[in-house]
């Protein structure tokens, strides 16, 4: 705190910081399926490298679906809008081809990232069993069989913190142009139960969420940030 009668410096957060910006954009999304599919385009736009920081993170979990991803048959009117629409975001003729033909998985997309030479590199929480909802090392490894460097914060398993400490972020940068921060991993908890991606509808029993062991994860909502 400043002495009785020394004015307050009023931008003491910035000194000696990155500056402030007044030209950035920032755009909300309410729910899994906006921010992922957000986030799945400029994952595959990626021309340098990707960070990403998760609480958690599930190589499986589709990050675009339904007609978001196919919207309907080949030459189908429906079909060329979101190709057209593709194109307007920014998406090359190989970005669309991939899309158009392969799941959008975490796992998938990241290691086409990878296959461009973008720079990929995931932090993840590593947690300690008792309250884990997933297996962080197993995800690694599955992650870094598409090429991408991986690896895990087990700072909760010193014995000077508590158990249930955590790295709590949930970051994406994308060739430092465009940052995505907020609540939702793209993540699956390993029960099945809980799936991060939802719509706004919030359908208790929408086919689009159910895992590959047949569940149909609850209905999840959350809010993430676009940052450009």
């Amino acid at each position: 705190m400043p002495a009785p009668n020394e004015p307050m410096i009023t931008n003491w957060w910035a000194e000696g910081d990155t500056p402030v910006h007044t030209d950035s954009r920032v755009a909300y999304y309410v729910e899994g399926r906006l921010f992922m599919l957000a986030l799945c385009r400029h994952l595959l736009r990626a021309r340098q490298y990707i960070y990403l920081a998760n609480w958690g993170m599930t190589p499986g979990t589709k990050l675009v679906r339904g007609p978001d991803h196919i919207a309907g048959p080949d030459g189908s009117p429906e079909q060329a809008a979101l190709i057209a629409k593709l194109q307007a975001e920014g998406l090359q003729e190989q970005d669309i081809a991939f899309w158009l033909t392969h799941e959008l998985t975490v796992q998938a997309v990241l290691g086409y990232a990878v296959s461009r030479g973008v720079e990929v590199k995931v932090l993840l929480w590593d947690a300690v069993e008792l309250f884990a909802h997933l297996a962080p090392q197993e995800v690694c490894g599955q992650l870094k069989q598409a090429g991408v460097t991986c690896i895990v914060d087990d700072s909760s398993r010193d014995i000077l913190r508590h158990p249930t400490e955590s790295l709590h972020q949930k970051m994406s940068i994308v060739d430092g142009l465009d940052a995505f921060v907020g609540g939702i991993d793209p993540l699956i908890e390993s029960t099945g139960d809980f799936d991060r991606w939802d719509s706004q509808a919030h359908i208790f029993a929408n086919p689009l969420r159910r895992s590959p062991a047949g569940v149909i994860s609850h209905p999840w909502h959350d809010v993430h940030s676009h940052i450009s």
